[in-house]
Protein backbone atom coordinates (compact mmCIF):
# COMPACT_ATOMS: atom_id res chain seq x y z
CA UNK A 1 0.00 0.00 0.00
CA UNK A 2 1.26 3.34 -0.83
CA UNK A 3 1.31 5.76 1.95
CA UNK A 4 -0.19 9.18 0.72
CA UNK A 5 2.26 12.09 1.49
CA UNK A 6 0.96 15.08 3.62
CA UNK A 7 1.91 18.88 4.60
CA UNK A 8 -0.45 19.40 7.60
CA UNK A 9 -0.10 23.29 8.60
CA UNK A 10 -0.52 24.32 12.13
CA UNK A 11 -4.21 24.86 12.41
CA UNK A 12 -4.47 20.67 11.81
CA UNK A 13 -1.79 19.80 14.18
CA UNK A 14 -2.86 22.29 16.81
CA UNK A 15 -6.44 20.29 16.81
CA UNK A 16 -4.40 17.53 18.01
CA UNK A 17 -4.19 19.60 21.69
CA UNK A 18 -6.73 22.18 21.28
CA UNK A 19 -10.52 20.58 20.91
CA UNK A 20 -11.86 22.39 18.16
CA UNK A 21 -14.16 22.43 15.46
CA UNK A 22 -12.71 19.58 13.11
CA UNK A 23 -10.34 17.85 15.83
CA UNK A 24 -11.91 14.79 15.35
CA UNK A 25 -10.55 14.78 11.37
CA UNK A 26 -7.16 15.94 12.94
CA UNK A 27 -7.34 12.96 15.22
CA UNK A 28 -8.19 11.17 12.05
CA UNK A 29 -4.54 12.56 10.01
CA UNK A 30 -2.52 11.76 13.63
CA UNK A 31 -3.81 7.87 13.74
CA UNK A 32 -2.80 7.56 10.03
CA UNK A 33 0.24 8.85 10.76
CA UNK A 34 1.20 6.84 13.59
CA UNK A 35 -0.09 3.93 11.92
CA UNK A 36 2.19 4.72 8.50
CA UNK A 37 -0.39 4.90 6.26
CA UNK A 38 0.17 8.68 5.98
CA UNK A 39 3.94 10.52 5.48
CA UNK A 40 4.08 13.79 7.08
CA UNK A 41 6.71 16.60 5.93
CA UNK A 42 6.59 19.24 8.39
CA UNK A 43 8.19 23.18 8.20
CA UNK A 44 10.39 23.39 11.78
CA UNK A 45 8.19 26.50 11.78
CA UNK A 46 5.21 23.90 12.49
CA UNK A 47 6.79 23.52 16.26
CA UNK A 48 6.25 27.16 16.97
CA UNK A 49 2.97 27.90 15.70
CA UNK A 50 1.19 24.68 17.42
CA UNK A 51 3.42 25.75 20.29
CA UNK A 52 1.67 29.11 20.20
CA UNK A 53 -1.84 27.98 19.73
CA UNK A 54 -1.54 25.58 22.26
CA UNK A 55 -0.37 28.04 25.09
CA UNK A 56 -3.12 30.37 24.11
CA UNK A 57 -5.65 27.50 25.59
CA UNK A 58 -6.20 28.67 28.89
CA UNK A 59 -8.10 25.48 29.32
CA UNK A 60 -4.60 23.87 29.38
CA UNK A 61 -2.46 24.41 32.26
CA UNK A 62 1.22 25.63 31.86
CA UNK A 63 2.22 21.79 32.67
CA UNK A 64 -0.31 20.66 30.10
CA UNK A 65 1.33 22.65 27.20
CA UNK A 66 4.94 21.42 28.06
CA UNK A 67 3.52 18.17 27.91
CA UNK A 68 2.12 18.94 24.65
CA UNK A 69 5.28 20.24 23.13
CA UNK A 70 7.20 17.28 24.38
CA UNK A 71 4.46 15.23 22.58
CA UNK A 72 4.79 16.87 19.31
CA UNK A 73 8.33 16.81 19.06
CA UNK A 74 8.50 13.37 19.52
CA UNK A 75 5.71 12.78 17.11
CA UNK A 76 6.98 15.00 14.50
CA UNK A 77 11.41 14.65 14.97
CA UNK A 78 11.85 12.62 11.82
CA UNK A 79 9.75 14.42 9.72
CA UNK A 80 10.95 17.81 10.24
CA UNK A 81 12.55 19.54 7.91
CA UNK A 82 14.57 22.47 7.66
CA UNK A 83 14.54 25.19 4.74
CA UNK A 84 17.43 27.07 3.86
CA UNK A 85 18.18 30.54 1.97
CA UNK A 86 17.51 29.54 -1.26
CA UNK A 87 13.89 28.20 -0.04
CA UNK A 88 13.33 31.52 1.46
CA UNK A 89 14.04 33.37 -1.19
CA UNK A 90 11.52 30.96 -3.58
CA UNK A 91 8.89 31.59 -0.39
CA UNK A 92 9.07 34.93 -0.53
CA UNK A 93 8.12 35.17 -3.82
CA UNK A 94 5.09 32.32 -3.84
CA UNK A 95 3.86 34.61 -0.63
CA UNK A 96 3.89 37.59 -2.67
CA UNK A 97 1.87 35.71 -5.86
CA UNK A 98 -0.29 33.65 -3.49
CA UNK A 99 -0.65 37.13 -1.26
CA UNK A 100 -0.35 34.41 1.37
CA UNK A 101 1.42 35.17 4.51
CA UNK A 102 5.24 33.93 4.50
CA UNK A 103 4.01 31.55 7.70
CA UNK A 104 1.09 30.17 5.54
CA UNK A 105 3.21 29.87 2.41
CA UNK A 106 6.26 27.91 3.98
CA UNK A 107 3.96 25.02 3.86
CA UNK A 108 2.79 25.58 0.10
CA UNK A 109 6.41 25.27 -0.65
CA UNK A 110 7.13 22.42 1.32
CA UNK A 111 4.31 20.61 -0.45
CA UNK A 112 4.81 21.92 -4.09
CA UNK A 113 8.82 20.56 -3.64
CA UNK A 114 7.81 17.24 -1.98
CA UNK A 115 4.41 16.72 -4.69
CA UNK A 116 2.49 15.97 -1.19
CA UNK A 117 -0.57 17.39 -0.29
CA UNK A 118 -1.40 20.08 1.83
CA UNK A 119 -4.21 19.89 4.46
CA UNK A 120 -5.43 23.21 6.38
CA UNK A 121 -8.16 24.15 8.31
CA UNK A 122 -7.61 27.77 7.60
CA UNK A 123 -9.94 28.96 4.73
CA UNK A 124 -7.50 31.52 3.39
CA UNK A 125 -4.95 29.35 3.13
CA UNK A 126 -7.23 26.83 1.60
CA UNK A 127 -8.27 29.26 -1.25
CA UNK A 128 -4.86 30.69 -1.44
CA UNK A 129 -2.98 27.76 -1.94
CA UNK A 130 -5.28 25.56 -4.17
CA UNK A 131 -3.85 27.37 -7.01
CA UNK A 132 -0.57 25.89 -6.72
CA UNK A 133 -0.45 22.49 -4.97
CA UNK A 134 -3.39 20.26 -4.35
CA UNK A 135 -4.68 21.51 -1.08
CA UNK A 136 -7.68 19.90 0.70
CA UNK A 137 -9.64 21.51 3.87
CA UNK A 138 -9.60 19.74 7.31
CA UNK A 139 -13.74 19.42 7.30
CA UNK A 140 -13.70 17.39 3.89
CA UNK A 141 -10.51 14.92 4.90
CA UNK A 142 -10.83 11.59 4.69
CA UNK A 143 -9.46 8.47 4.48
CA UNK A 144 -10.00 8.12 1.00
CA UNK A 145 -8.16 11.40 0.02
CA UNK A 146 -5.70 10.62 -2.60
Amino acid sequence: MKTRKLVLDASVIAKWYNKEIYSENAQTILKEYISGRVELLEPTLVLYEVGNAVIKNRQLTVEDCKKSMKSLYTLLKDVLVELGEESLIKIVEMARKLKLTLYDTVYVYLAEINSATLVTADNKQYEGSKQTVKTVHLKNYTLREK
